[in-house]
């Protein structure tokens, strides 16, 4: 089916009807423009150029993963775990000074990765 050129995001105009009304396009109807030619480029390119730029796709996430953050790569389990803990009612009547939303502060760090992995 990829070969026939059916999914070639070319032949695509992606105009939404109801922009007659609408005076801007939303933000979710450009990821999915865009999500749709991300899925389907193999079929655009010769598979050679596809094969490459997933290379050079993999080759940068590599190297960006070199350098990210060592917060990262703990473990989320244990941060929810915690989290469940410094959160709950228990704690917030024995010591009301520990109780502290854990979860939230400890994955400021993910946030931000994927923000940051988001628009490379």
């Amino acid at each position: 089916m990829a070969e026939n050129g059916n999914f070639n995001p070319k032949m695509y105009d992606f105009v939404d009807t109801y922009l007659t009304e609408e005076t801007h396009e939303t933000y979710e109807d450009l990821i999915e423009d865009k999500l749709f030619k991300w899925r389907y480029r193999q079929c655009a390119d010769a598979h050679e150029v596809y094969e490459q730029r997933m290379k050079r796709v993999m080759e940068r996430f590599f190297e960006r993963a070199k350098t990210r953050d060592a917060a990262i790569d703990g473990s989320l389990i244990d941060t929810f775990t915690n989290d469940m803990k410094d959160t709950s009612v228990g704690q917030y009547v024995l010591n009301f000074k520990d109780f502290k939303p854990t979860a939230q502060l400890t994955t400021n760090a993910h946030r931000e990765y994927m923000a940051r992995e988001g628009v490379q």
